[in-house]
């Protein structure tokens, strides 16, 4: 038992030197985060009584994909980009008005953060990313809708690295934008806010070849 308890140390503070090695000034951090969801629901209301649903059903697939780099301007502090895009479709039942909508959703922007050595295997960090939004929706084959907005996305999370160059990271965010309908109707305005938890994996780059080094 206790030789486990030292090698877990021992494993702790070799892993924790490692992440101090990957936030250095000139190392490159790249991240990434996904997720799909397949679900079937019912759809409609019984117009006699609306606090029925009625039977018919709806099935919706969406998935999104969000991507984003950074270089370490000074230790800790890295600028970067970030970018995401996300795809929805719902089939809809024979009686309705269409079979088929789907949803394409996407935001770039620059993104300014900073990681915490605190040294041990485990970093907080903190994200902050202005960005610009554009969507587009089609029913059945013909574009309705398109938009587009600015937005804030702001996260803080804790990360580890699993390898000298892999690393997992944990993280809660907020998201607020503005949008503005490019189509239909000039005096379109939405505003929204989305927040939740997410699980990036992040890959560290050392273009200096630094990394793996032996120091005397």
């Amino acid at each position: 038992m206790k030789r486990a308890l030292w090698l877990a140390l021992f494993a702790v503070t070799i892993v924790g030197g490692v992440w101090a090695q990957n936030i250095e000034q000139g190392n490159i951090i790249l991240g990434g985060y996904s997720g799909a969801w397949l679900t079937g629901g019912r759809f409609g209301f019984d117009y006699d009584d609306p606090r029925i649903i009625d039977p018919d059903e709806i099935d919706t697939f969406s998935a999104g994909i969000g991507l984003w780099a950074g270089y370490f301007v000074r230790d800790g502090l890295q600028l970067g980009i970030e970018a995401y895009v996300s795809y929805y479709r719902a089939d809809y039942p024979n009686d309705y008005s269409f079979s088929e909508r789907k949803d394409f959703d996407s935001r770039i922007g620059p993104q300014v953060g900073y990681f915490f050595d605190i040294g041990t295997q485990f970093v907080p960090f903190v994200q902050l990313t202005p960005y610009f939004a554009y969507g587009h929706e089609t029913t059945d084959g013909q574009t309705d809708d398109e938009d587009r907005g600015v937005g804030v996305r702001a996260r803080s999370g804790v990360s580890a690295f699993v390898t000298d160059s892999v690393g997992l990271a944990l993280s809660a965010y907020l998201s607020v934008r503005r949008i503005s309908d490019l189509d239909n109707d000039p005096r379109f305005d939405l505003r929204d806010t989305d927040y939740g938890l997410e699980i990036d994996i992040m890959v560290a780059l050392d273009p200096s070849g630094r990394e793996g080094t032996d120091e005397e």
